[in-house]
């Protein structure tokens, strides 16, 4: 499913214009967005848990040449889905 498909699931679930399911898609998704770089964590009950996690330096290699090189620490996002989706999904 994309964003667009999304919009026409949420417009005919609430009975709306696609054009104000789309602001209220938007709205979810900026919320969001901003509750994981405030946060660095946006728990979902029922969808599952955003996180950001931060990575170590560390050793790896090329896999071309085989050569040796340092990867920088960095963040990244970490997605738990919740026991109820887990459960859906199987």
């Amino acid at each position: 499913m994309n964003k667009k498909a999304l919009i026409d699931v949420v417009a005919n679930e609430l009975g709306c214009k696609k054009n104000e399911a789309a602001r209220f898609v938007d709205a979810v998704i900026d919320g969001i967005v901003t509750g994981i770089v405030n946060e660095g964590v946006v728990s979902l009950p029922g969808l599952g848990k955003f996180e950001v996690k931060e990575v170590a330096e560390r050793e790896g290699r090329n896999p071309q040449t085989g050569e040796s090189l340092v990867i920088a620490a960095h963040s990244t996002l970490k997605f738990r889905a919740a026991g109820p989706l887990k459960e859906t999904i199987r």
